[in-house]
């Protein structure tokens, strides 16, 4: 379907409904070859169309993914929005399978994308606030691009009255070295803060001898402090290759128990969720209420699966032996 143009914020909108993939991460690489992209920066907002479907009575029903409206600058940013992409919606589909309806995913029936126009601001000059905050010292440097030097300078050297002049950081001017800083300064030449480890954090990283991802000793040169990217919490010592994506693979362990969908996993399910705390968390995968196709329990790098043996045998436990 040829996109249309609708109101000046929106640079195209198309509906996309010739893929046959019944994998989801197949259809979404399948789906961006076909969206045409010719300016940057934009917003992508991308509505995705699913069937669920009934393993016994064959009932079908449609719902509806909607991924949020996304910024991207560039077509080297791309590639990081379809991963986005495929990640929260499997993660949609879990979700939507683990609330009891009996419901299973069977395919994708079409994708909506919307193109938005974005016009985003630099880090450089003065911008008038669109509302009033007594939060935010917006220092008002009309006559330079040098807004980076007074943010900092505002809070380094805190005044009680008329916050926003820069005036009042003028006399600290030159405490700060600003040689290497070329102005304006752009957002993305503002590096983030590297984590801060406490004393105990700190000396419980020089005396570690071995990764506490994998558990063996380290190199030279080879230790480094391993940290969640959203918190900035520090999680422990670890070796280079467990600091990479690569290296915090989870590491799955399975458990089977026989005919447990029906019997076990009930009781199991009640004592796990005992044990769920800030790391460990407890995941179900259900066909419905009842019956239950397996259960996760850990963190992002450890975790324990249990299943149901008698799903994947033929015959009974009887009749094999």
């Amino acid at each position: 379907m040829a996109p249309k143009k609708l109101f000046k914020d929106i640079i195209s909108e198309t509906t996309i409904d010739d893929i046959e993939e019944p994998d989801a991460t197949k259809y979404i690489n399948l789906l961006k070859d076909k969206i045409v992209i010719d300016q940057f920066p934009l917003k992508i907002k991308i509505i995705i169309t699913s069937e669920f479907a009934t393993p016994i009575a064959f009932d079908r029903i449609e719902s509806h993914y909607s991924h949020s409206a996304k910024v991207v600058l560039t077509q080297n940013n791309l590639s990081k929005f379809y991963d986005d992409l495929i990640d929260k919606f499997k993660a949609w589909v879990d979700q939507f399978q683990e609330r009891g309806s009996g419901f299973d995913f069977n395919s994708i029936k079409s994708a909506q994308v919307k193109l938005y126009k974005y016009e985003y601001q630099r880090a450089s000059s003065y911008i008038p606030l669109q509302f009033k905050s007594k939060n935010i010292i917006n220092v008002q440097n009309k006559n330079d691009n040098k807004c980076f030097l007074w943010s900092i300078l505002a809070y380094l050297y805190p005044v009680v009255k008329n916050k926003q002049r820069v005036t009042n950081y003028k006399e600290y001017e030159d405490e700060i070295s600003m040689r290497a800083i070329e102005y304006p300064v752009a957002k993305e030449d503002i590096p983030k803060d590297k984590p801060i480890l406490n004393k105990y954090e700190e000396d419980e990283f020089q005396e570690a001898t071995e990764c506490y991802i994998c558990g063996k000793e380290f190199e030279e040169n080879n230790k480094v402090r391993e940290h969640d990217h959203l918190s900035g919490k520090y999680r422990g010592a670890a070796c280079q290759s467990c600091n990479t994506k690569e290296g915090k693979a989870t590491k799955l362990i399975r458990v089977f128990f026989h005919n447990g969908s029906n019997y076990d996993f009930h009781f199991l399910i009640e004592e796990l969720m005992k044990h769920e705390d800030e790391y460990n968390k407890v995941k179900l995968l259900s066909k419905n209420s009842e019956n239950y196709i397996s259960i996760d329990y850990g963190s992002y790098n450890r975790k324990l699966r249990f299943l149901d043996s008698y799903r994947f045998m033929l015959k009974g436990l009887s009749d094999i032996a």
